[in-house]
């Protein structure tokens, strides 16, 4: 029985300090999502995502498989990728969406929920057009469904996404490092 405690112990502070060790060296690792809104009634170029016209103030919001909320279309920036590139390249890998002209910076996030070292810019978009590229088989797994919604009827999101949402809307735009939750 004692034998059994000491081992117990013994895997316990083993583990401890593998948490410890990983927690110290872990790598930090820097990401980008993108506030893609339209602001237009004529923009219809994105009928194949919901039948109708977008009306004004909508956002896009993607799913996925393994997650329970709507969340902001993103990804890791490569190394020596600039935060607009890397909004670009995930958009029309996530959305299906171009983006045109300059994107605008809301802010710097740190998130070390989950035991992470993350850094989140959010950028925003208003002007865009629907990619006409095939989508690749990873990111048609990796997406579950896509869509614009009104601002004012959104689906599930998470807590964070809800947070960004309304930093946009009252144009808390922000150079300072804030949390991501």
């Amino acid at each position: 029985m004692v034998d059994n405690i000491k081992r117990f112990i013994w895997k316990i502070l083993k583990w401890g300090r593998v948490f410890i060790v990983y927690r110290f060296f872990k790598k930090t690792t820097y990401g980008v999502r993108v506030l893609v809104i339209d602001k237009t009634e004529d923009q219809f170029s994105v009928r194949s995502f919901n039948k109708s016209r977008i009306s004004p103030e909508k956002i896009f919001l993607i799913k996925h498989p393994y997650d329970n909320f709507w969340v902001l279309p993103g990804g890791g920036r490569k190394k020596e990728e600039s935060i607009s590139k890397t909004a670009k390249r995930e958009s029309e890998e996530e959305a299906g969406l171009i983006l045109e002209g300059d994107l605008k910076k809301l802010g710097r996030y740190f998130n070390n929920k989950e035991y992470k070292n993350d850094y989140i810019d959010i950028v925003v978009a208003h002007s865009w057009k629907e990619s006409n590229k095939k989508r690749r088989l990873i990111d048609k797994i990796e997406i579950q469904k896509r869509g614009w919604f009104n601002l004012n009827q959104l689906p599930t999101i998470s807590i964070a996404t809800q947070k960004r949402i309304k930093e946009y809307l009252n144009n808390d735009f922000s150079d300072e490092i804030r949390s991501w939750s």
